[in-house]
């Protein structure tokens, strides 16, 4: 793979953090007016992040057809997880628009060097992800939101766009799943820990009452977006090493 392949993913990045800046901030803003206290995202964080995102993503695929499609879901998934981390919400208005874009990307491009079966099968592993966590959400008793549920249809496309066969992408959901959860696991411990050493939350719930007493290190609340994010992005990444 050229280097000119990252080099232009770490340009898009920075694109991309623009152009979805103004959107996420806008979606906080409307929260802010319902009494929800969610801080503003910075465009440097953002930006950071979304280089790093794209430029692992480029390194992995290269310049293989799925690299775009998955470059537009990145993009989507950055800026939910910045929603999630501000807000402990997935903004529906960011995630269905750009779930919507990658799927049409990658159905255009698999109609030219692509393969159309390989999105038939990112489809069908789209749907496989969200029954798998909307199971979870169920059994769990509001452990896990609907907003992560709605996030694993984009998830569960990026993993059966990039896998190989079915076998292969039962794989790497399993992947994705098991980093999340002990990603979840250690954001949580981390959380409730700094909060009892501080007397500080160092990633404030904006639906926590003031005053309100301090919840046990297993009840600490804490967004799990992101964590099924970074999990589908190493997934996709290291793949190969991993299967």
């Amino acid at each position: 793979m050229g280097d000119w392949v990252v080099l232009v993913a770490a340009g898009l990045a920075v694109v991309a953090a623009a152009a979805t800046l103004p959107m996420i901030n806008a979606y906080l803003v409307a929260l802010r007016e319902d009494d929800i206290n969610a801080a503003p995202v910075g465009f440097v964080p953002l930006a950071m992040v979304m280089v790093v995102a794209f430029v692992a993503m480029a390194a992995a695929l290269g310049d293989h057809w799925v690299l775009v499609s998955v470059l537009l879901a990145t993009t989507t998934m950055v800026a939910v997880s910045a929603t999630d981390v501000r807000s402990y919400r997935i903004a529906d208005r960011i995630l269905f628009p750009g779930l919507g874009v990658t799927v049409l990307a990658a159905s255009f491009v698999a109609l030219g060097p692509g393969e159309p079966s390989q999105v038939g099968r990112a489809l069908a592993f789209g749907a496989i992800f969200w029954g798998l966590l909307l199971v979870i959400a169920l059994v769990s008793g509001g452990g896990m939101g609907l907003g992560d549920v709605k996030l694993a249809l984009l998830l569960g496309f990026v993993l059966g766009l990039v896998a190989i066969n079915f076998v292969n992408g039962l794989r790497l959901l399993l992947i994705t799943m098991l980093i999340a959860s002990v990603l979840g696991v250690v954001n949580g411990l981390l959380l409730a820990s700094a909060r009892r050493v501080t007397g500080r939350n160092l990633l404030p719930d904006p639906d926590e009452e003031p005053g309100a007493p301090r919840p046990s290190v297993l009840k600490t609340p804490f967004p799990f977006g992101p964590g099924l994010v970074i999990g589908t992005m190493v997934a996709v990444a290291l793949r190969d090493s991993l299967l």
